[in-house]
């Protein structure tokens, strides 16, 4: 007669595969019950608040979560990745979300150029600094792997820039309402030129495979953008049969949590596949405006 597995053995394996279903659950029901609340009245930044409105505490909070200094064990950064996949997504949705087309042609060459020069400028310095910092600290060498893909990855972070601090901390100088539109405008395209580099480690390598190969990748691209398209494709079918504002918001809302669990279950990046589910949304549909307004 073949051997029961131990109760404590069978318990920690359902624990283990049912944890991550459960977690993408609680966040759906979590995201759902948030878009009922009031929303909070904000007060005007202005003064020393610039460094709060710039982001000073989350950079403090990755300082302190981050994995460099073990604050959280590899099982707790794993039972936090559904959490992580769908913010992801949501950023994701919302820089797809700016690049509508007929906003996107109107952007005067100025900012072209100003926002080329300030993501590779970041990029590079960036870049410098991880370089010297794998020859110099050895520590960081072995976990800054594999080079390249990691190298690209943090020159990519450090080169985007997030519109909405940007244009707060703006507002704060006392910039005018001119100057402000510019410099968010700016902030995005730097935005949307970071998150494209960082997808070329994705790309190149992706997390299933244990080489890169050309089929590889192909093979990945194709997955990441069939998904986007499914996605925008099932946002597009919802919002036919709950036709009115707050019923699309609803739609969107499920939608880019479906969407971020395609990502995160198929090892594509959810920040990909929804950042092209809401730039075919914001240039496909007549409801954009109402598309913007939820992830506002």
């Amino acid at each position: 007669m073949p051997r029961l597995a131990p109760a404590s053995s069978v318990r920690e394996r359902w624990r283990v595969n049912v944890s991550p279903v459960l977690a993408l659950a609680g966040l759906v029901a979590i995201g759902l019950l948030a878009t009922r609340l009031p929303r909070p009245a904000w007060p005007e930044v202005r003064g020393l608040e610039v460094v709060l409105a710039a982001g000073a505490p989350l950079v403090l909070a990755g300082l302190v979560l981050g994995p460099g200094i073990d604050f959280l064990s590899a099982r707790a950064l794993r039972a936090l990745a559904p959490l992580m996949a769908l913010a992801l997504g949501w950023i994701g949705a919302t820089i797809g979300a700016g690049l509508e087309w007929r906003r996107v042609r109107r952007i005067p060459r100025d900012d072209w150029l100003v926002a080329g020069l300030g993501a590779a400028g970041a990029f590079g310095a960036v870049a410098l600094v991880v370089v010297l910092g794998r020859r110099f600290v050895p520590a960081l060498g072995a976990v800054w792997t594999p080079r390249v893909p990691a190298l690209l990855t943090l020159a990519a972070v450090g080169a985007v820039s997030g519109p909405g601090a940007v244009t707060l901390v703006a507002r704060a100088a006392g910039l005018g309402p001119r100057v402000v539109r510019s410099v968010a405008r700016t902030a995005g395209l730097e935005t949307a030129t970071g998150t494209l580099v960082a997808m070329i480690p994705l790309a190149v390598r992706p997390p299933r495979l244990p080489s890169p190969s050309l089929s590889g990748v192909l093979t990945w691209l194709v997955l990441a953008l069939g998904s986007g398209v499914l996605v925008a494709m099932v946002w597009r079918s919802v919002s036919r049969v709950h036709p009115t504002p707050g019923e699309v918001a609803w739609a969107l809302l499920v939608t880019l949590c479906f969407g971020a669990g395609v990502g995160y279950a198929a090892d594509l990046s959810p920040l990909l596949v929804c950042a092209l589910t809401t730039g075919l949304v914001v240039n496909l549909s007549p409801r954009r405006h109402v598309v913007r307004q939820v992830l506002a």
